[in-house]
């Protein structure tokens, strides 16, 4: 592995593509580093998102994030222009635990939270070796969907590395960090699982970003609002990117405790995830997309606030400034619609 080949964004800015493996996690990572880079910037690091296809073997993780496409080089690249962007492959096998939303099972038996951080260094490591100039020592994470499931879970165990955190299309999954809910939301069993205390200091230096498309559960999912996978019509499902509900990611009753103490719908968690961390004193911003679906927010041919958030996230990835909502491209809720209309078709019959 190396260099794979040299790739551009749309402002003619070339980045070289290499691939490496990790010895150390046996990860293998997609890297781009653009041309005269001149050092001391965060390296942007987001996961990759299989879309939820399980493979039999990595290789074919490993070939579909290099020759069908990865955010490296659709999102990611043409919003950097002078730091290096890293694509850790995580993998998406079947009969292995859920790694790509970083579940309490894949810390524990394939210990993924360790191997995506030495991933990481690795990564740095090569951009020292190849330009002779190092980066900072945190990084801008990013993520969306699994990835952004991925993200913020992976930012509650290593805060002292990052820098900044931008995260979309999950929002009903935000960690609380405090006593009352095991990982993945809460950090009670945080000890016991990771060796170490959370570092709440840390967590409070990181700037924080969340966007979510307005119609985001309107989209059903496999598993009931129960928690129950779905075998039933008579079972009404639950949204399908509310990973509340969704046991290979959220414990049964870790999911139903969220639910319990944070509210029932994605709207009420989102908003009370981000009233507590502006509570605790973390620097936070959040925006709900006006008439955008959890598919095609990025697509301004489908959702008209798609150039707004764009330039939302240039802002908070060059100039670092919070996530701003206006009242032509944002609005005040998610449209719970889908889970609430199917809970009262049920109640009324």
């Amino acid at each position: 592995m190396g260099l794979i080949q040299t790739i551009s964004n749309y402002r003619g800015k070339k980045f070289d593509l290499h691939a490496y493996k990790d010895n150390t996690s046996d990860l293998c990572y997609l890297l781009a580093i653009p041309e005269n880079f001149n050092g001391n910037t965060n390296m942007v690091v987001e996961s990759f998102n299989s879309g939820g296809k399980e493979e039999n073997y990595y290789a074919f993780n490993i070939a579909s994030a290099i020759h069908e496409g990865n955010n490296l080089q659709n999102l990611l690249i043409d919003a950097c222009e002078d730091t290096p962007i890293l694509l850790p492959i995580t993998p998406c096998l079947a009969g292995h635990p859920d790694t790509q939303q970083l579940s309490k099972e894949s810390i524990i038996e394939e210990n993924m939270a360790q191997k995506f951080l030495d991933c990481i260094k690795d990564a740095q490591n090569k951009v020292q070796k190849i330009t002779g100039k190092k980066l900072d020592e945190k990084i801008f994470l990013h993520g969306y969907s699994a990835s952004g499931v991925f993200a913020q879970r992976f930012v509650l165990i290593y805060p002292e590395i990052i820098d900044r955190c931008l995260i979309g299309g999950a929002a009903g999954t935000i960690p609380i960090p405090n006593e009352e809910l095991d990982y993945p939301i809460g950090i009670r069993d945080y000890e016991s699982l990771f060796g170490k205390k959370f570092n709440e200091e840390a967590y409070k230096n990181i700037q924080f970003g969340y966007y979510v498309a307005e119609n985001e559960a309107r989209e059903s999912g496999s598993y009931d609002i129960n928690g129950e996978k779905i075998v039933s019509p008579n079972q009404i499902p639950a949204p399908m990117h509310d990973m509340s509900y969704r046991i290979p990611t959220t414990p049964l009753e870790v999911g139903k405790k969220q639910r319990e103490l944070y509210g029932t719908t994605m709207d009420e968690r989102y908003k009370n995830a981000i009233e507590y961390y502006q509570k605790l004193g973390i620097n936070i911003s959040a925006i709900i997309l006006r008439d955008a679906n959890h598919r095609g927010i990025f697509n301004s041919n489908i959702t008209r606030s798609s150039d707004y958030l764009k330039q939302q996230l240039l802002n908070f990835y060059i100039k670092k400034e919070p996530l701003k909502k206006d009242s032509i491209n944002c609005v005040s809720k998610i449209n719970d619609t889908f889970q609430l209309s199917r809970e009262q078709e049920f109640d009324n019959k």
